[in-house]
């Protein structure tokens, strides 16, 4: 039984763990390990508990403590600081959860003003990050499309003929880089690009942690679907 979890957990935490010191390992990959691994140390405990009850103690306080100081350092900005602990803004995770709310104020400044010009404003990302964050964090949490010009499919695509709908209307665009701007200019009519936009964190990083890029983009004029093809 023994033999059979570490089978389970081990090989797939040691196998991301290595790759993690060349490339950058996505969080929702490690979770597959932990279920098997859980139960193990749940294992391992109650067979220390029969012969050594005092040595538990102490091993589940020294696991809570360094596991504790581990996620404090990668969730607490401030606590690294105090320590000195210098992490590239690229690097830190804790990043990904910060500055959507500033972002999405900055889209509907931009759309607000293109709602003025009399046309239907629909709001479009190449992400499924940026966006499922707008619609989440708009104040009227709007039905939000990624355009699939440059990225991998995401669940975005399970509804994209609906975009079908938007044909003729105006667009506010939104990544974090601009490299797709000559697939939008086969797409729309018109492509307007804002200034980037930087987003800080000043306490913690001297850099910006993200740059916004925003199009205004007019007469949605072309479906692609998810077929990137047809728009290289």
């Amino acid at each position: 039984q023994y033999r059979f979890l570490v089978c389970c957990g081990l090989p797939v935490f040691l196998f991301f763990a290595l790759l993690s010191i060349k490339t950058k390992v996505q969080g929702n990959w490690a979770p597959c390990t932990w279920l098997s691994l859980t139960v193990l140390w749940a294992g391992y405990l109650s067979l220390l508990a029969q012969d050594a009850p005092r040595k538990v103690l102490r091993t589940v306080v020294w696991a809570t403590l360094t596991a504790g100081f581990i996620t404090s350092i990668i969730v607490i900005p401030a606590f690294r600081v105090k320590l000195g602990i210098k992490i590239a803004s690229t690097e830190d995770l804790s990043n990904t959860a910060y500055g959507w709310r500033e972002m999405a104020g900055y889209v509907q400044k931009v759309r607000d003003r293109m709602a003025q010009e009399g046309k239907p404003v629909f709001v479009a990302a190449n992400d499924y990050q940026y966006a499922s964050s707008l619609a989440f964090y708009l104040p009227d949490r709007p039905e939000t499309y990624d355009l699939f010009l440059h990225t991998r499919l995401s669940m975005f695509a399970a509804h994209i003929d609906r975009l079908k709908a938007r044909l003729g209307e105006n667009a506010v665009y939104v990544n974090d880089n601009n490299i797709e701007a000559k697939y939008l200019n086969q797409i729309f009519e018109r492509v307007e690009w804002e200034e980037p936009i930087p987003i800080w964190r000043r306490y913690y990083s001297k850099e910006p942690i993200r740059y916004l890029y925003i199009a205004r983009c007019y007469g949605y004029k072309r479906f692609v679907g998810i077929d990137r093809k047809s728009v290289v």
